[in-house]
């Protein structure tokens, strides 16, 4: 019973290590955003689509305002098979408030032939220009929730 008591005891301590958040003052996050940056380059799918999902997360705090990294995330969205990835490309473009990404999402908007992707680009075009963060949030959680990789 006491060999159990110490092993569960040591597996509890070393699990609350591995799920430990660091503290938001402590990130680097001008280092974080361009690594997120070269990770988006990347020829590895699995590294791409965690940038992404990153980028999603954290874009509050990150500065990616950059035209490369935006057209990365674009070629993502315009050349991927996988409506999955087009979704989490779409809803990464509008996390990294770009007026050009809108713009391109503007613009690629009548040529969409997926439903599912014309309607989400739609709504939030509509509510980014209308200054809708509800909304738009809405729209972006929902989609980004119902993702399945």
């Amino acid at each position: 019973m006491r060999k159990f008591l110490v092993t569960f005891l040591i597996v509890s301590l070393l699990s609350s290590f591995a799920f430990a958040v660091p503290n938001n003052d402590q990130v680097d996050w001008d280092l974080f955003s361009d690594n997120l940056k070269s990770s988006l380059k990347s020829e590895n799918m699995g590294v791409k689509l965690s940038a992404m999902q990153l980028i999603i997360k954290h874009s509050e705090n990150l500065s990616i305002d950059n035209r490369n990294a935006v057209y990365d995330v674009m070629r993502e969205f315009r050349n991927n098979n996988n409506l999955n990835i087009r979704r989490l490309s779409l809803i990464t473009l509008y996390k990294m408030k770009n007026d050009w990404a809108i713009d391109f999402l503007k613009r690629i908007y009548k040529f969409e032939k997926n439903e599912i992707i014309k309607s989400t680009i739609e709504s939030i075009v509509f509510a980014y220009d209308n200054d809708d963060k509800e909304k738009v949030t809405k729209i972006v959680d929902d989609a980004y929730l119902s993702l399945a990789f």
